[in-house]
């Protein structure tokens, strides 16, 4: 079993790891990655958010979902695009995610309703799974 830890990004970085593939056969271990790089002045949050992967977390409101848009948020080349969850509507993700600043991305209850996203992240229940790629697949095509 995993040690808890207090850090989201950690935290799927070590569930990567449980699911995909053992510490040992990774170039690092996960502990040993270093932090994602965060922006450092005003210039380059709005050319990460400019040129970034646009990420929408369905299944936002949980745990993980929540750790994936705290993780995004931190990630350099990525953004968060949209959340998506069927509880918490009409909240910011942000806040829900219990960041310091809002994101000012609405946690929306409609998959469709996410344009603009370059990635989909789905932590909803296995037998909806199939649904939400043949809505998300509709929308591209």
């Amino acid at each position: 079993m995993l040690p808890l830890t207090t850090s989201p990004t950690h935290e799927i970085q070590s569930q990567i790891v449980q699911v995909g593939t053992t510490a040992s056969q990774l170039p690092h271990s996960a502990s040993q990655l270093p932090p994602p790089a965060l922006p450092t002045s005003t210039d380059q949050m709005v050319t990460r958010s400019k040129s970034g992967i646009k990420v929408v977390v369905n299944g936002a409101a949980k745990e993980i979902g929540k750790a994936a848009i705290v993780a995004v948020t931190k990630a350099r080349g990525m953004e968060v695009a949209g959340a998506v969850d069927s509880v918490l509507v009409g909240q910011d993700a942000g806040k829900v995610c219990a960041m310091d600043e809002a994101l000012e991305i609405p946690i929306i209850s409609d998959l469709t309703m996410s344009k603009a996203m370059s990635v989909v992240i789905d932590f909803t229940d296995s037998s909806t799974v199939y649904d939400n790629v043949k809505q998300v697949t509709s929308l591209v095509t």
